[in-house]
């Protein structure tokens, strides 16, 4: 009888000892609150000395106003838009400055030559008056050529638009006047045209200074042969007239280049 009641007993403590068991491991997976554990008591707070204020009385306080590093800027840091350039660039500049500098000077020098070196304005128009005599030998004695015709035409290479017409410009021909269309076109070219006096005299104005080509053909003296009168000077005479050749028909002429710069006499005497 008690032995049943001590194995009764003995399995009944088993199972209670497996289920607080099993309980203990359930509260611990479910996370269940622990025991509290005490805190460290606090640390014991340090002795703060205090000045008495009355050993202070009279004095000033002086702050420190230097920068400190934590707030030390560089110099450059207020230049944020300068940009460093390396020194062979700015040597290259200074020459590319140079040699435009050396250019521009020449070309100014060589402008200024160009300006200084042109050619004077043409003087003033001048006109000069040319005097004189025709006559021509007769025997041992010269004679007044009356009637002779005094041409003085200037030298120019460029074409006429009209040329004289010799009718009435001719030695045989009566004197013309001043309307004659042949001496208005020898006027307006800057040349002039007159007849020699009785006295074998006459005189003329040129309009201006200049290079000249000064015919004189006489009305008493004539050529022995057509081969006096020369080809090249029919041609020099073309320009201005319309049938040179018959300007000078049979009668002896002179034709020469003249430079008139004033005032000056004219003698021509035919043998």
């Amino acid at each position: 009888m008690n032995r049943v009641t001590d194995e009764r007993s003995g399995t009944s403590g088993r199972r209670s000892f497996i289920a607080k068991a099993s309980a203990l491991s359930a509260a611990s997976l479910l996370s269940l609150p622990r025991a509290a554990v005490a805190e460290p008591p606090p640390e014991a707070e340090e002795a703060v000395w205090t000045p008495d204020p009355a050993g202070y009385e009279g004095m000033e306080l002086v702050y420190d106003t230097t920068e400190t590093a934590s707030t030390y800027q560089p110099a450059f840091a207020e230049h944020t838009e300068l940009v460093a350039i390396p020194r062979y660039v700015l040597y290259l500049q200074g020459g590319l400055i140079a040699v435009v500098a050396l250019i521009a000077f020449a070309i100014g020098m060589l402008a200024g030559g160009a300006i200084l070196t042109q050619p004077p304005a043409p003087a003033a128009a001048q006109a000069c008056v040319i005097q004189g005599s025709v006559t021509y030998a007769s025997g041992p004695r010269n004679l007044p050529d009356e009637g002779a015709v005094i041409a003085i035409l200037p030298q120019t290479q460029s074409m006429l638009d009209e040329k004289a017409p010799v009718a009435g410009l001719r030695p045989d021909d009566p004197t013309p006047g001043d309307t004659h269309r042949g001496i208005a076109i020898l006027r307006d070219l800057g040349g002039a045209y007159a007849r020699a006096d009785a006295n074998g005299r006459f005189q003329l104005q040129l309009p201006d200074r200049g290079r000249y080509l000064v015919l004189v053909v006489s009305s008493r003296s004539q050529v022995r042969s057509i081969e006096e009168i020369q080809t090249g000077d029919i041609l020099k005479l073309g320009p201005y007239f319309d049938n040179a050749a018959d300007l000078l028909g049979n009668h002896r002429y002179k034709l020469t280049q003249e430079s008139v710069r004033g005032d000056r006499g004219l003698d021509v005497a035919f043998e």
